[in-house]
Parts: C-alpha cells; structure tokens; sequence
C-alpha cells in the first residue's frame, strides 16, 4: 500500500452508507452521507493482506450534477471537494474501520486518483447511481419552482 504521511487517531464523522455507484466483486466506488448531512463518495484504491483501503471526500451537489450530467469527472470531484483533504479509512475483512489517515488534495498518491476519462457512463454504474441522478434533478426542480413562486407572489402582490 502507498504511504501516507498523517495517520489519524479517529475520523470524527459517522457515516451511513446509501449505496453503491460501481461494483465489481465488491464495491468500488460508495455513496455515503455523514451525521452532518454532508454526502461523501468512498472510493476503493488499494488493498494488502490485511486490509482495503478507501479514499474518502466530501462532494457537493452541485459537483454530483456535473458529475451525473457528464460535465465533470470523478477525477474532478476529488479535486473539488469542498475540503483542502481527502481522508483514507482501512478497512478490515469484516468492514471494521482500522486505521485512518488524512493528506491534502495536492498529495493524494498519482496511483489512487481516478482516471483523467472517469466520466459518468450509465453502463458502468449501478443503479442506485440513477435513483442518485434522479433526485438531483427533483430536488432542482423543487427548488426552480419554488424560486418561481416567490418571483410570481413578489411580481403580485
């Protein structure tokens, strides 16, 4: 597995796992949303024999609609986070959260970064990746028309 420089004693967000975007034998690549509310992606990049490996970062929404319009990539969403880190949580046969480590955006190791093409392609992601893309979208257009109604109940009264 790659070095990390700053392993951490705890990582202080309680995570509830949503779902899975791609899997392959496995998951590898999760949606989760923190105690918080803040949605997380956990993405699988490394493995030994005791343990995976998953890289950690928050996402926004309105880097999910990019990502799920294909106008950005996956790669673009770990470089956007709203965070200046990404964490790194290994995780044990029996999904036991080991050990965790932190580093900034600028230092994640070139090996756990997605590819320069990881683009959205429905055929690659699992389902839940649509009900995702559906509900941004719903919740756009809740907001749009709510945006329209205060507009119309200003322009009337």
């Amino acid at each position: 597995m790659e070095k990390i420089a700053e392993q951490i004693d705890v990582l202080n967000v309680d995570f509830t796992k949503k779902g899975d975007l791609i899997y392959h034998e496995g998951p590898i690549l999760s949606h989760f949303v923190g105690n918080k509310g803040h949605d997380y992606f956990f993405y699988w990049v490394d493995i030994d024999d005791e343990y995976n490996r998953w890289m950690v970062f928050e996402v926004t929404n309105n880097g999910l609609k990019n990502f799920f319009g294909k106008k950005s990539r996956l790669l673009d969403l770990v470089k956007l986070s709203p965070s200046s880190h990404v964490y790194y949580i290994d995780i044990d046969d029996d999904i036991n959260f080991k050990r965790f480590f932190r580093s900034g955006k600028d230092n994640i190791p070139t090996s756990y970064l997605p590819s320069e093409k990881s683009f959205y392609n429905e055929r690659h992601y699992e389902k839940y990746a649509d009900v995702m893309k559906r509900h941004l979208l719903l919740n756009v257009q809740v907001f749009t028309n709510r945006k329209f109604a205060l507009l119309i109940s200003s322009v009337v009264m």
